[in-house]
Order: C-alpha cells, then sequence, then structure tokens
C-alpha cells in the first residue's frame, strides 16, 4: 500500500522541521536535521542551506504501520510556487502546516486555495505549541473564518503548550513525554480527562452529521468506538466543509504520532490504474553535473527485465539515488532515460514512448504564473554561451514560472521569474553547477502594455533592396478574454510565410511600444498580404516591424503594474513608522490586527514601490519585522 503526500505552508511555519521529524519517528533517519543549522535532510541544495528556506520540493519515502508513504515537502516561500504546484500533481493527500504563533497567513491561504481547488483531502497541524507566545484557540478560529472551513479537532496538549503529552481523540488515550522526550501510551484512562471527553464528544457529534449509524450510537447513548468515529469522520471529510486537525510541537516531536497514524485513518485510496501507460513524469530535475532526470509515478508493477530498452529507475531521499529492480504502482521514482527528452505531464507508453497530449501545468495553467521581474543576464565568456543556453532551456522545459528569451543583437537573454529570490537563487545555481562565470543587470519589475480599444485596419507596403515590394494590412484590438500575454491570430491567407508572418508580429508585441513591457490580450486580424516567393525572412520582419508601429501608437496604450498583497508582522512599537513608510510608497492597508505581542498588517502595494523592502524594514523596526507578498493582479496606473 502505497500513499503519496505533501506538505505544505506559510515560510517559517515549521513544515521542513517537521518532514524531518516524521522521518526520524519513522526511523528513516538517525537524527532530525534542523533547518537552522544547514542539516535538513530534505533541504539539499547549497542555497537552501545557506537561506534556511526550502527551493525544491524534497522527496523521501518512509514506512509506518505497515504502509509505504513518498513525503513531498514543499517550498512555503511564493517564488517557488511552482514547485508547489508540480508536487500536487503527484500526491492524493497533503498536510497543511500552520504556526501556532503565526496563525494562518498569506501563503496558508494560497496554499489551502490551491489543496481545494484540486480537491486533495488535507489534514491541518497547527504547530510551534512548545513556544511560549502560542495560540490554539485564536488559531483554530482564524483557520475557520480565513480558510472558511471548520476544524476537528482530534488531539490537544495535556498542558497549554504541550510539554508533558498529549491528548488523543481517536483512541481515547494519553500520549505522555518525560524529561527525555520518551513517549509513553496510556490506553486505558480510569477516569477521562475532562479536555478529552469534550473534545471526542465533539468530534463525534460532527461526524454524525455524515453517517447515520453514528447518529443512532449517539442518540442511544452507547459509545463510541475509535473504528466507528473515523468512519464517520471520513464521510465527513469527504464533503468539504470540516477539517481534521491536529497539533503539536514538530520541534519537540509533540503530536506527531498522532498526525502520522491519521495518515493510514483519512487518507483516500489512489486512483485505478490507467490501461496501457507505464506512469507519468511528474517532475523534471538536473544534477549537480547537469546531467537531467524525471521524477516519474509508476502506474504498474513491472519487474526491470519487462522495463522499456533505456530506462533505468532509482529511489530517491532528497539527491540520494537507489537503484531498484522493479517498479510498484503509485510509487515516485527518478527515471533516468537516454533515449526520450521529457516534458511535464507526458504519460509514457509500456513501449516507452510518449502516449497522447502532457496533461501538466505547464500545459492547463499556463496563465498561472505571472513574471513580476525581468533581468537581462549574459556570459563573461563567449564559449561558456552554448552551455549556459542549455540550462536556460532546460530550466524553461521543467519549471512555467520561468520565461527566458534571446536577445540575440546583444548575445544574452532577457531572463523573468516570479520574483527576486528565484532570481538569485536561479543565477547562483547557474554559475555553482557551469562552473562559469555569469553577469545579471539589476532585476526590474515586469510591467504590461494594454491597448484601449481596436486599431486598424492598416496598410504598409516596403520597398525591398532588390526593387520587389511587400504589402500588408493588419487590424490590433484588445482581447479581454486571452491570457496574460497571449496573442492570437486571426489569417485566413494560404501563403507558405504566415508563421513568418505571425512571428514577426508576436515579437512586436513582446518587446511592448512604450518601452515599459509586453502587451497582452492582443488579437491580430490579417487581412491582406502580398509578396513575391522566396522573399527572405528579415524584409517580412520589416514590413510587420513597420506596420505595426504605424498603427499602434503610444497614447493608445495603458500601462499596468504588478499590486501584492502584503503581510507585515512587528512589533507594536514599530508598527505606526513601518505602515506611514508603507503608505508613502503607495500601500492601502487593508486589515491590521494582532494579539497585544505582535500587529499584524495587511496592504496592497505595487510591487515597484517594496522591490529589496527587507533592508528597509529591518532598519525601521531594528530587525523586529518579518513580511511576505502575494500577488493579486496588475493594475492601470491611470486607476
Amino acid at each position: 500500500m502505497i500513499r503519496n503526500f505533501a506538505i505544505l505552508a506559510h515560510v517559517d511555519a515549521g513544515k521542513t522541521t517537521l518532514s524531518e521529524h516524521m522521518l526520524f519517528m519513522a526511523g528513516e533517519v538517525n537524527h532530525p536535521g534542523f533547518v537552522d543549522d544547514g542539516l535538513a535532510t530534505l533541504d539539499y541544495l547549497p542555497e537552501e542551506k545557506a537561506k534556511g528556506i526550502t527551493i525544491e520540493a524534497g522527496l523521501s519515502t518512509f514506512h509506518w504501520k505497515d504502509r509505504q508513504y513518498n513525503l513531498l515537502d514543499t517550498p512555503g516561500h511564493i517564488d517557488f510556487g511552482i514547485e508547489v504546484d508540480l508536487a500536487l500533481e503527484a500526491v492524493e493527500a497533503a498536510i497543511l502546516v500552520v504556526s501556532g504563533t503565526g496563525g494562518v497567513e498569506t501563503q496558508t491561504v494560497s496554499a489551502w486555495r490551491k489543496l481545494r481547488e484540486r480537491g486533495i483531502l488535507t489534514l491541518i497541524f497547527i504547530n510551534k505549541l512548545d513556544h511560549p507566545d502560542s495560540r490554539l484557540d485564536d488559531v483554530l478560529m482564524e483557520v475557520e473564518e480565513r480558510l472558511d472551513v471548520r476544524p476537528v479537532l482530534l488531539n490537544a496538549p495535556i498542558d497549554t503548550h504541550a510539554h508533558s503529552g498529549m491528548l488523543d481523540v481517536i483512541t481515547n488515550s494519553i500520549v505522555r513525554h518525560d524529561a527525555r522526550g520518551k513517549e509513553t501510551v496510556v490506553e486505558h484512562l480510569d477516569v477521562i480527562p475532562e479536555a478529552l471527553l469534550r473534545l471526542r464528544t465533539e468530534a463525534s457529534e460532527f461526524a454524525s452529521g455524515a453517517d447515520d449509524a453514528l447518529l443512532e450510537e449517539l442518540l442511544s447513548e452507547k459509545e463510541i468506538t475509535g473504528t466507528n468515529l473515523v468512519r464517520g469522520l471520513k464521510a465527513l471529510l469527504a464533503k468539504g466543509t470540516h477539517a481534521a486537525c491536529y497539533c503539536g510541537s514538530a520541534l519537540q516531536c509533540r503530536g506527531i504520532r498522532q498526525l502520522m497514524t491519521a495518515l493510514g485513518l483519512f487518507f483516500p485510496e489512489p486512483p485505478a490504474a490507467e490501461k496501457n501507460i507505464l506512469g507519468t513524469v511528474v517532475r523534471i530535475r538536473h544534477n549537480r553535473d547537469g546531467s537531467e532526470y524525471s521524477l516519474f509515478k509508476s502506474n504498474v508493477n513491472l519487474a526491470e527485465a519487462k522495463w522499456p530498452k533505456g530506462f533505468r529507475f532509482s529511489r530517491v531521499s532528497a539527491e540520494l539515488f537507489e537503484p531498484v529492480q522493479e517498479i510498484r504502482f503509485n510509487d515516485i521514482y527518478a527515471m533516468h532515460c537516454e533515449v526520450l527528452e521529457t516534458t511535464l505531464g507526458m504519460k509514457i507508453g509500456m513501449d516507452g514512448k510518449p502516449k497522447g497530449e502532457a496533461q501538466s501545468l505547464a500545459h492547463y495553467r499556463k496563465d498561472a504564473y505571472h513574471p513580476l521581474l525581468h533581468s537581462r543576464i549574459e556570459c563573461v565568456q563567449a564559449e561558456d554561451w552554448p552551455r549556459v543556453d542549455r540550462f536556460l532551456q532546460l530550466l524553461m522545459r521543467s519549471d512555467p514560472s520561468i520565461h527566458v528569451q534571446a536577445d540575440t543583437a546583444n548575445g544574452g537573454w532577457i531572463l523573468q521569474t516570479v520574483g527576486e529570490v528565484q532570481l538569485e537563487v536561479m543565477l547562483s545555481r547557474m554559475q555553482r553547477e557551469l562552473h562559469c562565470p555569469v553577469s545579471a543587470g539589476q532585476p526590474q519589475v515586469v510591467f504590461y502594455e494594454q491597448l484601449r480599444g481596436t486599431l486598424g485596419p492598416r496598410r504598409n507596403t516596403f520597398q525591398a533592396p532588390d526593387g520587389r515590394s511587400l504589402e500588408i494590412e493588419i487590424t490590433v484590438e484588445l482581447d479581454s478574454s486571452l491570457h496574460t500575454n497571449e496573442v492570437k491570430f486571426l489569417c485566413e491567407l494560404d501563403t507558405p510565410t504566415s508563421e513568418a508572418i505571425e512571428s514577426a508580429l508576436h515579437e512586436c508585441c513582446a518587446a511592448g511600444v512604450r518601452g515599459v513591457g509586453s502587451m497582452r490580450a492582443t488579437k491580430i486580424k490579417i487581412h491582406h498580404w502580398n509578396a513575391p516567393k522566396d522573399i527572405p525572412i528579415p524584409w517580412i520582419n520589416k514590413v510587420c516591424a513597420d506596420v505595426f508601429s504605424l498603427l499602434v501608437k503610444p497614447d493608445e496604450l495603458e500601462i499596468f503594474e504588478p499590486y501584492m498583497l502584503m503581510e507585515l508582522n512587528c512589533v507594536p512599537d514599530y508598527a505606526g513608522n513601518l505602515i506611514g513608510d508603507l503608505q508613502a510608497r503607495g500601500g492601502k492597508v487593508r486589515e491590521i490586527g494582532g494579539d497585544g505581542k505582535n500587529v499584524k498588517i495587511l496592504l496592497d502595494i505595487p510591487l515597484q514601490r517594496v522591490f529589496g523592502y527587507s533592508t528597509i524594514g529591518r532598519s525601521i523596526s531594528k530587525g523586529t519585522a518579518s513580511y511576505a507578498l502575494r500577488y493579486t493582479g496588475h493594475r492601470s496606473l491611470q486607476a
């Protein structure tokens, strides 16, 4: 029995610490690695160790209660949201970690939305109850209010901060901890603690609303067994109105045993196997030496002798590979294949060949990632150009949130990323793994240009140097139904140069007119084209560029800039100064809250005004403030 699940959270909620201690509890590691020390098993990249954040979704395997689990530890930082989305393509369930001190934060909400959109069953784990500022009851209320789901608490601390042990609602028992952290399970209680009795009654009442048999037992005042309670809770969770909630301390190993046992109680069965399909590519990655491999979800049970020729599979844990002699249904492996260039979502048949259309994020969610920064990069040494170009093409193929455009005129590339941390990490990995120096320009915020209406038709004639002429007539208009940066062509011309014409006009839209960004949501109608046969591509580019510049003038365009939701946390002493500074930068306060010890502020603010704000915020607050950003959309500068 193999189950796949992901762990999601806001930055610093303790997600990776929870992953480490789950592996430790299951006996997969001798000692849990600590993130602050750069020793976390699943944070294996040097950039992850240096920054103390997860960048790539780390994969590891453990066994618990006679089942195998594949755990995907996902990033909490907004710049690496693609890793979260791709991980969710491979799992049947998830754990959402919520900080017991920070509560429901910006990325907590984003992660929850992703899970709900995909209908992935999710257990909630409220962490950091060992912290003196933890507030379990307040966080449970935040879960209900901000995530719009009713939490059903299935364990609880014996004391305020989970130091001495945990109550277990399902088994009606107590897990005690001694000074060394050793656990003792007390199953037969002479007197059931009032808190445990209250939680078990509450869970039974919730579950009875989805299970008639359980409701009958409850009304007849029969004792509710753990088996019947689980059955009712599973039916309740399937409705999506309630979520099973656990709490504890990942750092102190409190509440983790109950959470891990819940994996087997509540996680769903995997979907049925597809016929004649070997498996699906769920991620494309590369090693430090530049070699490529895929994370592959198997659809079959198959011994090595029957694998397609040229395929090898390994068990993967972080960056370690262990070759296997068979693959099993619903398991995840590193696939090494020299005979096939894989793509995200590619389904591979039993013959080792692609089957059907690749169904993945890169295809059906191509507008899910908005590049917010762009930077020009170039090689310091000309001979490194081919290697860097191959590396960038691999990045773009494996990561839909990255966009690379060759700047052939200047011998470099224009690199677009979700944020500055992603750009910084990518440049660091490029120099470390390719062993060649790469220079990067100052990152700039990505703006968009958008037409105010319809322009044209407009005809233009270009006289070529050899005396021949080319003629084109187009109309350009706004089509708000299109994705960001998408350009749609309407052309009924039967000419072999149609593809070249569309490519030239697409480059005009990508370059923009006012010099601040590309044109978005643009539809171009090509009404007329007249040109001799075998016309050179540069001439086609010229006539298209000319007609585009004659038709689209700067005053016909509206400029849009990216806005972010900023969640700022600070001590009360500096809240006023920080709000004042951010308001001066164009920020508008949405909400101010807190618990007296800390202030939480939500603001809408243009990204350009807070680019690199970390240093400024730390200076104003004397190092006590932290913030997170979430993209909310582009807004008109004229608004």
